[in-house]
């Protein structure tokens, strides 16, 4: 909290968001590394996804009638988290290889590929679309 940030605002700021991200009222702030993390919740990526539920933006939300302003943010990550066209995807991943899973649905097994990146055309929708949440929420003033 003593040391300025890249993006030049408050690390105040930056703390009061995160204060209300669980439903537990967990610490968000560790200074002891010595001391175990309190809670379990995600502090990173808000387009992450990895996580099908993201736990702490809802809880931030939730817990504070003030950032209601992110529900855009929450609504754009979970559009993002439920994009499953496959069409949109390049068939590798990053590194150049097709990777499979196997799925075993009760008598019969699935092996499909791992889909890769978004193609460029879907990643500039996403920009678009990103955009657009940005300006809703720059208009707002939070």
């Amino acid at each position: 909290m003593q040391w300025k940030n890249p993006w030049k605002y408050s690390n105040k700021d930056l703390f009061a968001i995160y204060r209300g991200a669980s439903a537990d009222n967990e610490c968000v702030l560790v200074v002891d590394t010595s001391t175990p993390s309190c809670g379990g919740s995600h502090f990173g990526c808000w387009v992450c996804t990895l996580f099908s539920q993201h736990k702490s933006l809802t809880a931030i939300i939730k817990n504070d009638e003030e950032k209601q302003w992110i529900q855009p943010l929450l609504d754009f990550s979970t559009e993002l988290d439920l994009e499953e066209n496959r069409s949109r995807r390049y068939c590798r991943r990053r590194r150049g290889g097709v990777q499979l899973y196997e799925r075993n649905l009760e008598s019969e097994v699935s092996i499909n590929p791992i889909p890769g990146p978004y193609l460029k055309e879907a990643r500039e929708d996403w920009l678009r679309n990103l955009l657009t949440v940005e300006k809703q929420i720059c208009q707002t003033d939070p």
